[in-house]
């Protein structure tokens, strides 16, 4: 069996422009390239590390879409609960503040 090493160096460098420029960017300085797979990679390895608790917690061996959907429905939980910030959620209430969307 081949022994994987180094593949996020397979994120080339036409990649990461093409994720910039989607995003808006204009210019791109030369060390954006290796901070960017360091990153990526970073983001990969805590999306994959949950989406595997949850095939580990069905008894499976595959890991699906839905895995990931039940990551994302637990982060939108964790993002949107008042317990995790109500000092906030008071000082928007008593500034009467509305977002732009809803004026």
């Amino acid at each position: 069996r081949k022994i994987l090493r180094d593949t996020i160096q397979g994120i080339t460098k036409p990649a990461i422009r093409r994720l910039a420029r989607r995003g808006g960017v204009k210019r791109i300085s030369a060390n954006i390239y290796p901070e960017t797979r360091t990153a990526l990679k970073e983001r990969l390895e805590a999306i994959l590390r949950l989406c595997v608790m949850y095939v580990e917690y069905r008894q499976a061996k595959t890991v699906t879409v839905q895995d990931n959907m039940e990551k994302q429905k637990q982060k939108q939980k964790k993002e949107i609960s008042p317990t995790k910030a109500p000092h906030i959620l008071i000082h928007l209430v008593e500034s009467g503040y509305t977002s732009q969307r809803a004026a």
